[in-house]
């Protein structure tokens, strides 16, 4: 039984193999450099990765600035649902470098197929679809109008029921 490069953190579940990051079984678009910089973080979790390890690891033979780390650090936080840079899943180590925080767990082979049995499953119940709000809008509106006609008959004929 192999992860086979499958690794769940937090709402995600990275496939490093397919490439594919998913959060909540939705893609999440990543650049190859960030992709490759969260598959370092997650292979090592809770450990600290030297800016110069990083660099040399996503840029092997090839000389960048350390602002490319820097940028692609800022843009998987972007991904990961973090803007403002208070990500849970990286930490900054102030003049050494990042650690990735968050527990991270190998996904099974086994795992993955009862887990997929699991969505077919669920799929096969058929959930009903939500009623549109312009159907529940166009029925509201008939409504209304069906009220308004019943209330004008209602006041067109006496109390005894004969017409006037």
């Amino acid at each position: 039984m192999d992860s086979q490069g499958k690794y769940l953190f937090g709402p995600f579940l990275i496939d490093v193999r397919e490439r594919m990051l998913r959060r909540d079984g939705h893609p999440v678009t990543l650049t190859p450099k960030a992709f490759d910089l969260l598959t370092i973080f997650v292979q090592q979790p809770g450990h600290l990765l030297t800016k110069d390890e990083l660099l040399q690891t996503v840029w092997p033979d090839t000389i960048v600035e350390e602002s490319n780390l820097a940028y692609n650090v800022f843009a998987l936080r972007k991904a990961l649902g973090d803007p403002a840079g208070n990500s849970p899943f990286i930490e900054t180590v102030p003049k050494c470098g990042y650690r990735f925080t968050s527990a991270v767990t190998p996904v099974i082979t086994d795992d993955v197929s009862r887990k997929s049995g699991r969505v077919r499953e669920l799929a096969a119940r058929r959930v009903p679809a939500p009623i549109p709000r312009r159907l529940w809008i166009t029925a509201a509106a008939f409504g209304a109008v069906g009220f308004a006609l019943l209330v004008a008959a209602r006041a067109r004929t006496p109390a005894d029921g004969l017409p006037r």
